[in-house]
């Protein structure tokens, strides 16, 4: 967890290094039992309130744009975590591969921590199986491409702060992976989060074009939505 947090904050700071702190180090504790790591980064004295939109979303939307992935794959060179839960960020040429990948591990989970339910199964075949293949892979047809951007991972409110004495912006806490650009905003579709008012999105599609197809936007937001 704690390497993972290092290698995507230093990857996030690489692109836009005003818009992180800046990290230094991540270890392990000589004293054990229990084992214990830390990660070291610049300190930044910041409030908690929701981010200005024109600020955060440019910001956000420059990551997007800057960042190209050392492979030219989706993924990430070692395993992150959103929360204490590692993710499946193994490299693949395709975004549809990465994607269903990546939800079919969370979907296992469920199922390892809550236990079997039939029906919720069967609907994530079909969402597997089908959904993802019908709006994932029209993201591939006919000669188009999704290029790869590197994403913070885990984007609400709680991982944004501002800099009192300048107001600046910043975001931590990465769970850092080269991903389609609409995959960062999946999470704000969740009503109970600050960045879900329409503005936030609204100022970013302002700044960073959606993918084509344009009318399967709302989908592609809902089906990214789901991971989280």
């Amino acid at each position: 967890m704690v390497e993972g947090e290092f290698n995507s904050m230093s990857a996030i700071y690489d692109v836009v290094p005003n818009f992180a702190p800046q990290p230094f180090a991540w270890g392990k504790f000589k004293v054990g039992n229990p084992d214990t790591y830390f990660f070291l980064c610049e300190f930044i004295d910041m409030k908690s309130e929701l981010p200005d939109p024109v600020d955060f979303c440019s910001q956000l939307a420059e990551l997007h744009a800057n960042s190209t992935s050392p492979t030219g794959k989706f993924g990430f060179h070692i395993t992150t975590c959103h929360g204490k839960y590692p993710q499946c960020v193994g490299w693949e040429e395709s975004w549809e591969v990465f994607y269903r990948n990546f939800l079919g591990a969370v979907l296992r989970l469920d199922i390892e921590m809550n236990g079997e339910w039939k029906e919720l199964q069967a609907v994530s075949a079909r969402l597997l199986d089908t959904v993802i293949s019908k709006l994932l892979g029209a993201l591939e047809k006919e000669g188009s491409s999704v290029k790869p951007c590197l994403i913070h991972g885990d984007l609400w409110e709680g991982n944004v702060g501002t800099n009192f004495e300048t107001g600046k912006v910043y975001i931590f806490d990465a769970a850092a992976f080269y991903a389609h650009s609409e995959m960062e905003i999946g999470m704000w579709r969740r009503k109970k989060l600050g960045l879900s008012a329409k503005e936030y999105t609204q100022e970013y599609m302002r700044r960073f074009d959606i993918s084509e197809p344009a009318d399967q936007f709302d989908d592609r937001n809902r089906l990214y939505c789901i991971v989280f």
